[in-house]
């Protein structure tokens, strides 16, 4: 594709490079490595650990629901200010180049749009690990309240 672009033309690897924001990947708030669902011989160890696992769900789910309300208040955000870009920006201008331009402008909301997602998506990862090792942990249960009656 070529594009024209004050009385120069260029070709889409010469356009310059995008400053983009470092991605902040949230890191997980339940330690994996330490806390393991594995074999228990005590059921008194077993209910802690779903306890355990139960309040870290509740924490996390807390956290995925922030972050996704401020997913969909930033989103909000960037709609309004695109539409008042592309609306602002002269009629005689060809409708895909406005919208471009109308995307340019917005280009800082939408970081914070992307980091917002890329949390939301990070804690909603978190939660379903935490809904799987709690159902392992409750099979265990079932299966060693089974083997000592």
């Amino acid at each position: 594709m070529w594009v024209k672009q004050k009385d120069k033309t260029m070709t889409d690897n010469q356009f310059p490079d995008i400053d983009l924001p470092p991605l902040e990947i949230t890191s997980f708030a339940y330690d994996y490595e330490k806390e393991t669902t594995g074999d228990f011989v005590d059921i008194h160890e077993l209910n802690k650990k779903i306890q355990i696992l139960r309040h870290t769900l509740y924490t996390v789910s807390d956290k995925y629901s922030e972050a996704a309300a401020r997913y969909e208040y930033v989103k909000t955000l960037y709609d309004k200010a695109y539409r008042r870009a592309y609306l602002s920006l002269d009629d005689t201008i060809k409708t895909d180049v406005k919208r471009n331009l109308a995307a340019m402008e917005c280009e800082p909301i939408e970081a914070d749009l992307v980091k917002w997602l890329t949390k939301t998506k990070r804690y909603k990862t978190e939660v379903d690990t935490l809904r799987a090792d709690i159902n392992v942990a409750i099979t265990i249960s079932h299966n060693l309240r089974h083997t000592t009656k």
